[in-house]
């Protein structure tokens, strides 16, 4: 997970963030009980929380984030609003 610092005119200024992670290896279940063990897990356990802690580290520089669609889901967002930062979800 990179974040990356850019001008409002579009030039790359550099990496703020960039976090590594190995995903665990995959547990047989069907997608029923994938999901609801996934609802009842903390987000710190869940691999969308490198997207907050990339916001965090970014807001602690910048004032704005952009973050892709891969990054629209309930968690992210609401922890992004706790960030009290601007931030833009880009389709």
């Amino acid at each position: 997970m990179s974040a990356l610092a850019v001008a409002v005119d579009g030039v790359p200024l550099g990496l703020t963030d960039q976090i590594y992670w190995a995903r665990r290896e995959t547990e047989r279940m069907s997608k029923g009980e994938r999901t609801r063990r996934n609802q009842l897990r903390p987000l710190e356990d869940k691999e969308n929380a490198n997207f907050l802690r990339a916001a965090r580290s970014a807001v602690d520089r910048l004032t704005a984030v952009v973050i892709d669609r891969e990054a629209d889901n309930t968690d992210i967002l609401f922890g992004l609003s706790a960030l009290n930062c601007d931030f833009t979800v880009r389709l």
